[in-house]
């Protein structure tokens, strides 16, 4: 065994009004349908929009504690369907084969993440590796 970590389904922090606006101000992306509920249900939403970016931050943190003793090589997500304020994500991640090359193991991991409602909002997959002889 090359010591990946069993993946666990971890439910996130629910995304809040006071988490948008603290991403927003950080991030600079200050789009109205993240902020302004009004402007959200004109652009077609029915209230104000989460950030993809804060989930996917959200989800990679997740990632990297879970993959501790790895390095975060590669990570992208692609966002399936809005989230409303109140979402709250439960994650779901399966590693696959790991594969040893040039003194490093490496491994992808894919990952979904659901509502409450079982509606899957992002998905997305992340790599990573660190060398053949485990420090631990």
């Amino acid at each position: 065994m090359l010591g990946v970590p069993e993946l666990r389904p971890a439910r996130l922090r629910e995304m809040d009004q006071a988490a948008l606006r603290t991403y927003a101000a950080l991030s600079g992306d200050l789009n109205p349908i993240h902020l302004d509920r009004e402007q959200a249900i004109r652009a077609g939403h029915p209230g104000l929009i989460c950030h993809g970016m804060l989930a996917m931050t959200d989800i990679g943190g997740w990632l990297t504690h879970a993959m501790a003793g790895w390095r975060l090589v590669d990570y992208a997500c692609r966002f399936v369907a809005p989230m409303a304020v109140g979402t709250r994500l439960q994650v779901t991640a399966c590693g696959g084969e790991p594969q040893q090359e040039d003194g490093l193991v490496r491994v992808g991991v894919e990952l979904v993440a659901r509502d409450a409602e079982g509606i899957i909002r992002v998905t997305g997959r992340a790599d990573f590796e660190r060398s053949r002889v485990d420090p631990r």
